[in-house]
């Protein structure tokens, strides 16, 4: 349906609710899905599949089921994130020390890890956070901040969410802590990560410090090197279910690609081995 005669649909109702419903179709346009940067999200790794589909650019789908209220709290937790950065980049007298990213990026080189600064489009939304790109594992990625607090040095990953969620939360979620904090801690060589949970409606707080290990490293490591096996030779890893299946932008096309299975296809010895630095 072409947009004048969604226009002209809406239209014929109430003019409030028709300004809400043409407001609503101006949103879907601003949020419609795009085809990422062929490189690695850690936001969006925690399906191999999905690693998968982004880097063989395949296409995405979904403009028409862009959910307009979700948008708006997105960019609002956007721009909490920025409100929040510049607070504690204030807050030496409180004894929280936010460091200079661009500096932390050097450190990481300084100990051989292949992580650069890689300047973006979006770099100006965001003061405080640096686009970066990691080329041991092919991994794009901006980090909320590396600071120091108690003589603790850490990688700062901020999340804003629903108050009743913040209400029961006593733990960070695992699928923040694996797999985004461990591929921030593997790109900056730094084994802490503090995730800061905001409640959306009242702003509350709760913060957890985790020590990223060896061993959560090493798994990553190879989730990594078995989606890049897999794109080398064309097969399809196998979905996993979690929490970013609701918003993912190639629900089309995996259901389409069933229950395709890459466990069957590959030997891990191979895998392990494989060179994707």
């Amino acid at each position: 349906m072409s947009l004048a005669r969604k226009i002209n649909q809406l239209t014929k109702k109430d003019f409030g609710e028709s300004f809400v419903n043409a407001m609503d179709l101006a949103i879907k346009e601003a949020g419609k899905p795009r085809v990422s940067r062929a490189n690695i999200k850690p936001s969006k790794s925690g399906c191999l599949r999905q690693m998968y589909y982004i880097l063989t650019q395949a296409p995405v789908s979904g403009k028409e089921s862009v959910n307009p209220d979700m948008y708006l709290i997105q960019q609002d937790g956007t721009y909490m994130h920025t409100v929040t950065q510049g607070i504690l980049k204030d807050a030496e007298k409180q004894g929280i020390e936010m460091l200079d990213p661009a500096i932390e990026v050097a450190k990481a080189q300084a100990q051989g890890i292949k992580t650069v600064v890689r300047p973006s489009t979006h770099d100006a939304d965001n003061p405080f956070e640096l686009a970066c790109y990691n080329e041991n594992f092919d991994i794009s990625f901006k980090f909320d901040g590396v600071g120091i607090f108690m003589k603790k040095k850490f990688i700062l990953e901020i999340k804003n969410e629903d108050h009743f969620k913040w209400i029961k939360r006593t733990r960070p979620e695992d699928e923040h802590i694996a797999p985004q904090g461990v591929m921030y801690s593997i790109c900056l060589g730094i084994d802490y990560v503090l995730f800061l949970y905001v409640g959306r409606n009242y702003k509350k707080r709760k913060a957890y410090l985790v020590e990223i290990t060896e061993a959560m490293k090493e798994n990553q490591i190879l989730r990594v090197k078995i989606v890049k096996y897999c794109v080398a030779n064309k097969i399809v890893p196998m979905r996993e279910k979690h929490k970013g299946c609701t918003y993912c932008n190639h629900k089309k096309l995996c259901t389409q690609d069933g229950d395709k299975t890459h466990e069957v296809l590959i030997k891990l010895d191979e895998v392990r081995d494989y060179e994707i630095g």
